[in-house]
């Protein structure tokens, strides 16, 4: 985005210098914040470089010898950062589904323990209390299920 400022000031101080208000009309900022918008406003700053022909004075003003190309290659680069991140929300959202079938192997080697210790120890009424507390963690406790029937005023 602030690349984007610095294209939008440089191309003011052109406008400027070439006393071209008409200029400024094709280096906007984007009025949203959609990543859409912010993709086709860099692609549009860039066309309008090219079509006036406008690399030399902005590389004049401090920036590369293509700032063009310089701008749709940020797009380009923006547009594969987009795709790496709805990537990553999908390994997440695939992670979290995952939690089940966790649990589930969790609670199969709890019983296998639980077997275990049952034979191992059996004879040992201090080891069977402490495994019976520490194999049944708290667990939270869960809201109540609202009535579905209306409650019955008393006269």
């Amino acid at each position: 985005m602030e690349e984007l400022r610095d294209i939008v000031r440089t191309a003011d101080a052109i406008s400027e210098e070439q006393d071209n208000p008409a200029l400024m009309d094709r280096f906007r900022m984007p009025s949203g914040s959609g990543d859409t918008e912010l993709k086709s406003v860099a692609l549009g700053m860039a066309q309008a470089i090219r079509e006036l022909s406008l690399n030399d004075e902005f590389e004049a003003h401090a920036h590369g010898a293509d700032t063009a190309a310089e701008l749709e290659e940020m797009v380009t680069e923006f547009a594969s950062s987009e795709g790496a991140q709805g990537t990553a929300l999908g390994t997440q959202a695939g992670a979290t589904a995952t939690i089940p079938s966790i649990l589930a192997r969790g609670r199969a080697g709890v019983k296998t323990l639980n077997a275990l210790f049952h034979r191992v120890y059996a004879d040992r009424p201090d080891v069977l209390t402490a495994w019976r507390t520490t194999s049944r963690p708290e667990r939270a406790a869960r809201p109540k299920p609202k009535s579905s029937t209306p409650a019955t005023p008393n006269p």
